[in-house]
């Protein structure tokens, strides 16, 4: 009867412990470069798009853009939300292809005069702004890429265990104190 009770327990745990793909929000990580202003260095986060954005071609608006890491002259915490909260959002639109995203046009003025904006298009340019800017030129202050030529964005897609893994492991515990417990009686 052990035999049986063992084969169930390794049955059980192996079972709960598969890795899946669940379903995830269209998340994307971007990142720029400052090649062109006077604060070097790169700007790094992530967007969310509608989760059609996974498997339909089009523009979409974000509905979530977070900088999650930049040059620390910029006098900004971590991570900085610059769709939500913010002064003003005056473009959001990010053109998706096959699960990628191939043009984007974002501006969001964060707070006071301070702005971020990613435009993959080749007329546009991306950067984030010092805390302090007083909306003098773009190029005098914080992170610039010029016409956007280190603008890369990547999908950031990852597999998660399934919630069930907790339930099989607490099954396996269950098990094995009832077998404890039979061969004590």
């Amino acid at each position: 009867m052990n035999t049986k009770y063992a084969l169930t327990a390794i049955a059980t745990t192996a079972l709960s412990l598969t890795v899946v793909d669940v379903a995830h929000a269209a998340t994307f990580n971007f990142s720029f470069s400052g090649d062109d202003g006077p604060v070097l260095g790169t700007v790094m986060g992530t967007i969310e798009l509608p989760d059609a954005a996974l498997t339909t071609d089009g523009n979409y608006q974000a509905t979530s853009v977070i900088v999650t890491s930049a040059p620390t002259e910029l006098g900004y915490s971590f991570p900085l939300d610059v769709l939500n909260g913010v002064v003003s959002v005056t473009d959001n639109s990010f053109n998706v292809i096959n699960g990628l995203i191939v043009d984007s046009t974002f501006q969001s003025q964060i707070t006071g005069n301070a702005l971020f904006a990613l435009s993959a298009d080749v007329t546009g340019n991306s950067y984030l702004t010092d805390i302090g800017n007083e909306f003098t030129f773009i190029e005098n202050t914080g992170v610039l890429d010029n016409l956007s030529s280190t603008l890369r964005f990547s999908s950031a897609t990852a597999t998660v265990p399934e919630p069930a893994s907790v339930l099989g492991l607490l099954s396996l515990g269950a098990l094995g104190l009832g077998l404890k417990g039979k061969k004590k009686a």
